[in-house]
């Protein structure tokens, strides 16, 4: 099992998505209340965009992702991603933060299905139990470090600290998604 390379990618890949997702919806609050200036209630409905732009992602953009690339389909959702949080860090309007943390979301929702997708489909059925049990537990280590590591460097350096961030671990996710191995017949 381990020296299936698709192991190898599908862990780092899951790893990252978990900590930018749990990184962003455990700071998010924070980050409008303190830099950008929302209310603390308007902010928890500002989060509520995010949670439901990730849940629409889900639903929605999972089902006709099958008709492109893997690669070229992953990679298109995280540059978005990308860009929606510059966009989001970089402009200050009120109503544009609403549209791009509700875009993040959306962007980010097919992440993990499509990596469970992508994993499931390079292992021999007789695996496939064992190793989506591995890969997502492993991410589950993305979901405790990611928020635990940026928020020691948010208490550091401060909270404007994370767009940068969550900029950087979707660029490199976009990266390992290029590692993928083509599909190959499996028992």
């Amino acid at each position: 099992m381990m020296r299936m390379q698709i192991i190898w990618i599908g862990v780092p890949l899951t790893i990252l998505g978990f900590a930018i997702n749990n990184t962003l919806g455990n700071s998010l609050t924070s980050y409008l209340i303190e830099l950008k200036g929302s209310g603390s209630d308007v902010s928890r409905y500002q989060l509520s965009v995010y949670w439901a732009g990730l849940t629409f992602g889900r639903v929605f953009f999972s089902l006709p992702f099958i008709y492109v690339s893997e690669r070229i389909g992953n990679t298109l959702l995280l540059v978005t991603l990308a860009g929606a949080i510059t966009i989001f860090w970089t402009v200050h309007l009120t109503s544009l933060d609403w549209i791009m943390v509700g875009s993040a979301g959306f962007c980010l929702g097919p992440n993990t299905p499509g990596i469970i997708s992508i994993v499931s489909a390079r292992v021999p059925p007789s695996l496939r139990g064992i190793v989506i049990s591995v890969v997502i537990g492993c991410g589950l280590i993305g979901a405790t470090l990611g928020p635990l590591i940026s928020g020691v460097v948010a208490g550091k350096v401060g909270l404007k600290i994370l767009p940068p961030v969550a900029i950087g671990l979707a660029c490199l996710s976009g990266l390992i998604f290029w590692l993928v191995p083509p599909r190959e017949k499996c028992d």
